[in-house]
């Protein structure tokens, strides 16, 4: 049984070896699979949250209806999906990302295709609430030609709606 504080990662995005989790005194587990596959890392969904950082604009618009309905399949606590805000800034900002992160020129080219895919607002809300009609879902939109810093990721969340 996990403890309430216990880290699930599916994508090592802490360290593949989970060296730094111990010092912070963490249980931890590292899973490859499909997160929102039943019982591979979901256990107790009203105890869960799924989280995702950069991962919705590499599925298409018809894809995202069921990767949010897989969550509420799962009877998860909510979701927030952080994900590249479609604009001009968000081209430029993943040009920076990628040229600074990637050592392929290919990499570099295909890092800043893949953020030109972000969806809008209005798709990520309207799939959300097609997929997961049981939660309360929020997206919302942020200014297009001066954003702040902060909103160059804006979350899709979900909340379970109350009985």
């Amino acid at each position: 049984m996990k403890r309430p504080d216990e880290l699930t990662d599916l994508l090592w995005s802490f360290s593949p070896d989970g060296t730094h989790l111990p010092a912070e005194s963490l249980d931890y587990r590292f899973i490859a699979g499909d997160a929102l596959r039943p019982g591979l890392a979901v256990e107790h969904g009203a105890d869960t949250i799924v989280i995702s950082s950069g991962l919705v604009h590499h599925l298409s618009p018809a894809d995202l209806p069921s990767f949010f309905a897989a969550q509420q399949a799962l009877g998860v606590h909510g979701f927030a999906h952080w994900d590249i805000d479609p604009s001009v800034w968000s081209t430029v900002g993943a040009w920076v990302f990628h040229r600074g992160r990637m050592r392929s020129p290919v990499s570099r080219h295909d890092g800043v295709l893949s953020a030109r895919r972000a969806h809008p607002v209005g798709v990520l809300a309207a799939a959300a609430c097609v997929g997961a009609p049981a939660y309360d879902v929020t997206c919302v939109d942020v200014p297009r030609w001066r954003p702040r810093v902060v909103n160059v990721l804006r979350p899709v969340t979900g909340l379970a709606a109350s009985p």
